[in-house]
């Protein structure tokens, strides 16, 4: 989703994906390489290294987890910077799916709320057949904000863009109705164990409908053989970091800067 935004090239190497792009102070930098010993694979990053002192750049892995730093360790010389902003929120599936406990209280209140209020409540999954009137209810929703930075109005057109290109991105969701009307939505994907979690928008005004959300798509998840929910990052936004805390993440995966300085 998020290639126009990082202006994303690739390359294949024989088994290896590589992917470069410009970070987030505009530097040239890769992803961990994607190859069948696993991402980050010492040799795969050879490659990037050469590639780097050829153009004589500084060879930056970007958004690298713990498990790419320290394989990259094993190899190079690297310093290593922490970015909280981008470190991913890890869940049970099943503890968002039953939200049981003392420690859910304050989500279970907000969902028997909506419950309460808005007893003719229904949940669907998306597909064709509302993709449209999802759609509308998201330019109505994004209407209501007055956020104009670069990285909301990328994520804007491209939720959209998911919209308009609904079979050929292959992602799964639900929908959240209150009566007829729609009040929030879910879109991610399962890969392997876990769902990532890409889009998630609800009416605020509507009491519990984020909530709703959250743990119905949990509730699906489940049935579908995930056992973990990503929930991505909260890109610096303390109301996000906040509320992705209080569902209690079993795991924080962070991410570093990597910056590979000589080899070993």
């Amino acid at each position: 989703m998020w290639r126009d935004y990082f202006k994303t090239e690739y390359a294949i190497t024989g088994d290896t994906l590589f992917f470069k792009v410009k970070y987030l102070n505009g530097e040239t930098a890769f992803s961990a390489p994607l190859c069948p010993c696993g991402r980050g694979c010492e040799k795969a990053a050879g490659f990037i290294f050469d590639y780097c002192a050829e153009k004589g750049i500084p060879a930056v892995i970007c958004m690298a987890a713990e498990e790419d730093r320290d394989i990259l360790e094993n190899k190079f010389v690297i310093s290593s910077v922490p970015e909280p902003n981008w470190s991913d929120y890890m869940y049970n599936a099943s503890d968002l799916a039953d939200m049981a406990g003392k420690r859910y209280s304050g989500q279970r209140n907000h969902i028997h709320a909506f419950m309460r209020d808005n007893p003719d409540y229904q949940f669907e999954e998306i597909g064709k057949r509302n993709i449209r009137e999802i759609s509308e209810f998201f330019l109505n929703y994004e209407r209501r904000g007055d956020k104009t930075s670069l990285l909301y109005l990328t994520e804007r057109a491209k939720v959209f863009e998911v919209f308009n290109n609904w079979d050929m991105y292959r992602q799964s969701g639900i929908v959240l109705r209150a009566g007829m009307q729609i009040v929030g939505f879910a879109i991610g994907e399962i890969i392997g164990d876990t769902l990532f979690v890409h889009i998630e928008k609800a009416n605020a005004e509507c009491r519990g409908a984020y909530q709703m959300l959250v743990k119905q798509f949990a509730v699906m998840a489940v049935e579908k053989g995930a056992v973990y929910i990503n929930r991505e990052d909260d890109a610096g936004d303390e109301g996000l970091r906040i509320s992705k805390l209080s569902y209690h993440p079993c795991e924080m995966v962070n991410k570093y800067t990597v910056t590979l300085l000589e080899k070993k």
